[in-house]
């Protein structure tokens, strides 16, 4: 199993506050599928307190003593970095390499600075728990600005949001991979027949917005006088109602030992809330047991729903659904959505989990670039193949790309198949000779969804000199680059004018614009520069080719189209999935890669769809080392004896594997590869 540890800083247990149930919870559901450390920053006598709990849910418990008093900081917002406490992360960091640890889940971004020294090979995920982007106008706690917050998330790979509208808001202020987990709960249904209704119950803790909420529902009960109603008040939230409102009708309960003895004392659950954010975790918390709810539309929000009952305006409408619900008797109507509800959301929440905890991260970047160049994987990684199955992976039929460099046709008419006769292609190709071919073809096999123009694209309009190679007219461009290519006469070359046009007046033309395929020789950042208007509006992902030696002369350099991509908020991977994660990764890969794509960070489905082919493709780079491991067999009489009939196999595998042409065909040395490790498998 996996190693996991987990930061807090709060005591887990017991569970009487919302935050607390949140950890407490996810360690319930994390338990059983990985070996769990915990590291909490706080108070050491809290946790001797509970020391059986923590010996019994973890491998080993760690605490870092709280040496800054932060009540301080908690009334305007401060920078991220302000509560970070010296010393915690380089502690952080001595755990994870003493113990192991796969995988870091930090909750809350206040001390994200420890993301920092967890090492790079592990998995980071934060438990963001809520937004703090200006909380100090809500309530008296850490608050932050939007560009702090940023920064405190955006140090983490996966990133946890408790509901769907807090998920948007990360998202849009980071790039990094953002998934809805909920509070996990499991089913403690009642099954109880209700009658009449005679209790209502809230349970709620003393936070200042809960206070509230509630207050404000206690002052309307009291004002509309529910004959035969008892209120039920549970939680620390008693310690300062009860001294306010002294009602016969009023019954304060504390602190209870057991919540299914409260919920099984009451026929109707109260969630009053008006404002605030997150998650409410004691709607979940009812919903587990299928006690019948009402509810403000606040107090659902992050659950789905479409009952009447859990949709209330304010705690106005609460009493006459009490009201309601009192001369009609729908209570177990309500138990039944309760439970519907919540099935269905704790479905959604374990399947998030799942994700994000086996989410896979590009571990050691570097090293699998520079791993790729020495095997010889440059050929097989600019393949025109390798293009087609991101095209196919990316595009589906009804919508439209545009093919700007069509040479003969080779993308062209595979864009055209693959959108289908509802999608739409644009092609571009300058030399009228390529053109004209390819306008033939067209007409032959009636492609009515190809509109085909004898153009070149940059970023300004007119007319230029366009130089052609002869002999490899896919060489030709707009300026005449240095050929290192001895396979043919540069020499024999000519000198056209062609019309030169930006891509952005073909804006009107697109309503589904999902992928642009560039390969003009140099001039792709140009061709970038006048495509602006419809880069912003459609955000395509981007299927180019680069190379220093044509850029230069179009006087731009790496840096320059890096650039580019970054400002518009996309990132640059190579054809086998892997995301270049800085300008130094960007500058190694095109050491000897000039295939690249471009995905705009919102496109979160391509971005998706893009990391399941990259951890396929992943699994087969360290095709050498895997060989070497398995060559070691060889010398093995007893596997020889007991395995005759697979070892012959493997045997035959690895001559394969070995010979010139394999080495020179990474594609059929993946597909022994692939029977290899297969057999390889059945043999462990």
């Amino acid at each position: 199993m996996k190693n996991i540890l987990i930061y807090s800083p709060v005591p887990i247990f017991p569970a009487i506050q919302g935050n607390r149930k949140r950890i407490f919870n996810m360690i319930q559901s994390l338990k059983n599928e990985y070996n769990l450390f915990l590291i909490i920053y706080g108070n050491v006598q809290q946790i001797e307190n509970e020391k059986d709990f923590y010996n019994d849910a973890f491998k080993a418990t760690f605490i870092y003593p709280q040496g800054i008093n932060h009540s301080f900081l908690f009334n305007r917002n401060i920078n991220i970095d302000d509560a970070y406490e010296n010393g915690l992360g380089e502690y952080v960091s001595e755990i994870c390499n003493t113990h192991n640890i796969d995988i870091y889940l930090h909750n809350y971004i206040f001390q994200s600075k420890v993301l920092e020294f967890v090492p790079n090979s592990i998995l980071k995920i934060i438990d963001t728990h809520d937004k703090f982007k200006d909380k100090y106008k809500l309530a008296k706690w850490y608050s932050y600005s939007e560009e702090e917050e940023s920064k405190g998330v955006s140090r983490a790979d996966v990133i946890l949001a408790i509901q769907d509208e807090e998920k948007k808001y990360f998202e849009s202020i980071t790039s990094k991979k953002v998934i809805t987990v909920g509070h996990l709960s499991e089913s403690n249904f009642l099954n109880k027949e209700y009658n009449d209704l005679k209790n209502i119950g809230i349970i709620s803790s003393g936070h200042i917005r809960d206070f509230l909420a509630v207050e404000k529902f206690v002052q309307q009960f009291i004002k509309n006088d529910i004959k035969g109603v008892t209120l039920n008040i549970a939680g620390m939230v008693c310690e300062k109602l009860e001294p306010l409102y002294n009602h016969p009708n009023i019954n304060y309960l504390w602190l209870v030992d057991d919540l299914k003895d409260f919920y099984k004392s009451i026929e109707l659950c109260i969630i009053p809330p008006e404002d605030g954010t997150g998650l409410k975790i004691k709607s979940v918390e009812a919903l587990s047991y299928g006690v019948p709810i009402i509810s403000t539309k606040h107090g659902f929000v992050g659950i789905e729903t479409n009952d009447y009952f859990h949709q209330a305006k304010n705690v106005d409408e609460l009493m006459n659904y009490i009201i309601e619900i009192q001369k009609n008797s729908i209570l177990n109507a309500l138990q039944i959505k309760s439970k519907t509800v919540f099935n269905k959301y704790q479905k959604l929440q374990k399947n998030n989990l799942k994700i994000a905890f086996n989410h896979v991260k590009n571990k050691g970047l570097t090293e699998i670039l520079e791993q790729l160049k020495q095997n010889g994987y440059n050929s097989f990684l600019n393949s025109d193949e390798l293009t087609r199955k991101i095209m196919k992976l990316m595009l589906n039929r009804g919508e439209e790309a545009i093919d700007i460099g069509v040479n003969y046709g080779q993308f062209l008419f595979y864009l055209s198949n693959l959108v289908g006769v509802d999608g739409k292609v644009l092609g571009f190709e300058p030399i009228k000779e390529l053109f004209e071919l390819n306008l033939a073809k067209i007409e032959e096999q009636k492609m009515t969804n190809i509109l085909l123009h004898n153009f070149a694209l940059s970023n300004s309009e007119g007319i230029s000199e366009f130089t052609v190679f002869n002999e490899r007219k896919g060489y030709s461009g707009l300026k005449e680059n240095v050929i290192l290519d001895s396979s043919f006469d540069v020499n024999n070359k000519s000198k056209i004018e062609v019309i030169v046009k930006k891509l952005d007046i073909f804006l009107s033309d697109f309503k589904k614009l999902k992928l642009i395929k560039i390969d003009v020789e140099g001039a792709e950042l140009l061709v970038l520069k006048g495509a602006e208007e419809l880069l912003l509006k459609f955000r395509p992902i981007i299927i180019f080719e680069f190379g220093m030696r044509t850029a230069k002369s179009f006087n731009y350099d790496q840096q320059d189209i890096y650039n580019f991509f970054i400002e518009r908020n996309y990132s640059i991977y190579i054809m086998s999935g892997l995301k270049l994660n800085s300008f130094e990764d960007f500058l190694l890969a095109d050491s000897f890669i000039y295939n690249f794509i471009a995905i705009h960070n919102e496109q979160k489905d391509s971005i998706d769809i893009l990391n399941q082919y990259s951890n396929s493709y992943l699994e087969q780079i360290n095709i050498d080392k895997n060989l070497s491991c398995i060559q070691s067999l060889k010398s093995n009489k007893i596997f020889v004896y007991n395995n005759n009939k697979q070892y012959s196999k493997l045997i035959n595998i690895l001559e394969k594997l070995s010979s010139i042409s394999f080495f020179k065909s990474p594609i059929k040395k993946f597909q022994a590869y692939k029977s290899l490790m297969r057999i390889y498998q059945e043999l462990k």
